[in-house]
């Protein structure tokens, strides 16, 4: 039982960095989609980018492939993902 829980401790430390650096790259992707939209609001663009926004979908999903990830799963995250995203550039457009 013993080195099965220093296993579950590694490999929980693992998930806890990863998680870390999963963050911090949602931040400094959240903070490039906020330059976005004060550049699209300051040029009358829309948030939304129809034909952008499939090469990101399409590009996400065949990287996850590539990373053992469900396709399903992998759409999901970056509807989120792309969902915050248009509503951050609603915001600043506001301002």
């Amino acid at each position: 039982m013993k080195n099965t829980e220093k296993r579950l401790k590694s490999l929980r430390k693992k998930i806890d960095q990863a998680d870390r650096a999963l963050l911090r790259a949602l931040g400094d992707r959240q903070a490039a989609v906020q330059k976005i939209g004060i550049l699209k609001a300051k040029t009358g663009m829309a948030p939304h980018q129809k034909a952008r926004w499939a090469r990101v979908l399409n590009a996400a999903v065949k990287l996850g492939k590539k990373s053992k990830l469900d396709p399903v799963f992998t759409k999901s995250i970056f509807e989120r993902i792309h969902s915050e995203s248009i509503r951050i550039q609603k915001k600043v457009k506001k301002l």
